[in-house]
């Protein structure tokens, strides 16, 4: 197999040079994507989520920033630009936290599409070799020699068989790291949402909607909170035991009105006294 290989590097040098370069770049690729997946952005998330708890919950941020602060550039970065947001407003918490999430999350899966792109294109190539290495041998089939023209045959079709072979080995040791890297970006991932959840329900945690917010306040007020505000006192009766107060009259709400606009003035007299005088000449 291997002096095989080696004829097909001295007959048609170009897709097999070819297919190796796919090889280097996609191994490139995934040595780069391991660093940073296991030592860069993968730490120990329970550990941590325990200690910022602790910190976070007695209210002591000095030692929350210095726990980030060693932490790298993944969940201990976002954390403490997350607590400055926190000291300075606490309502740009949660929009701190959906703006670093939206740039960790690209950085964790990307070149890894490449993997698959390079396996397709080594495949593809050495599909190609093959083909036009059939095509060369079945051209050689004008020679008159049978016993030669077995042989030459024979060894057409082993060398260029080859390419394919080389590209099939290439495109599984391309994506079989694909798969376990995507498989361990998705799974820091989902750690990496659930410490920011965390750290977001310590330090802007959800208000409870409707008659819940008063057993949050009776839960973490020190002095408990009464479970109904207690209507003032009703004055006492006037009429009677328990008789409600009499409602002004219509003649009287028609005076107040009156009295709100104003007197009227000479001229609206003197309008209405002729207005009565021509209904009495009128009757």
């Amino acid at each position: 197999m291997i002096q095989q290989l080696m004829i097909l590097l001295h007959t048609d040098p170009v897709i097999p040079f070819m297919i190796l370069a796919f090889l280097a770049v996609g191994l490139v690729v995934i040595l780069e994507r391991f660093f940073l997946l296991q030592f860069v952005y993968r730490i120990n998330f329970k550990k941590f989520n325990s200690l910022m708890k602790s910190s976070l919950t007695a209210g002591d941020l000095a030692r929350a920033k210095r726990l980030c602060a060693g932490g790298g550039s993944g969940v201990p970065f976002i954390v403490h630009k997350v607590i400055e947001a926190y000291e300075s407003n606490t309502f740009t918490v949660p929009l701190i936290i959906q703006e670093e999430l939206m740039l960790l999350t690209p950085r964790l899966h990307r070149h890894l599409a490449q993997l698959p792109q390079l396996a397709t294109s080594a495949v593809l190539l050495g599909c190609f070799s093959t083909v036009q290495g059939l095509y060369q041998m079945f051209q050689s089939t004008a020679v008159f020699d049978v016993a030669a023209r077995h042989a030459l045959m024979q060894k057409d079709m082993g060398v260029f068989f080859m390419s394919l072979m080389l590209s099939l080995a290439v495109s599984f040791v391309l994506l079989l790291p694909y798969w376990i890297l995507e498989a361990n970006a998705f799974r820091l991932e989902d750690d990496v949402h659930h410490s920011l959840t965390c750290i977001l329900n310590i330090l802007a945690p959800p208000m409870p909607a409707g008659g819940d917010s008063l057993a949050l306040m009776q839960t973490h007020a020190s002095v408990p909170v009464p479970s109904a505000i207690p209507s003032p006192p009703r004055p006492p009766a006037e009429h009677g035991l328990g008789a409600a107060p009499d409602k002004p009259s219509s003649i009287a709400k028609t005076f107040a009105s009156d009295m709100i606009k104003g007197s009227p003035n000479e001229d609206d007299l003197a309008n209405s006294t002729d207005v009565a005088g021509e209904e009495e000449e009128i009757l």
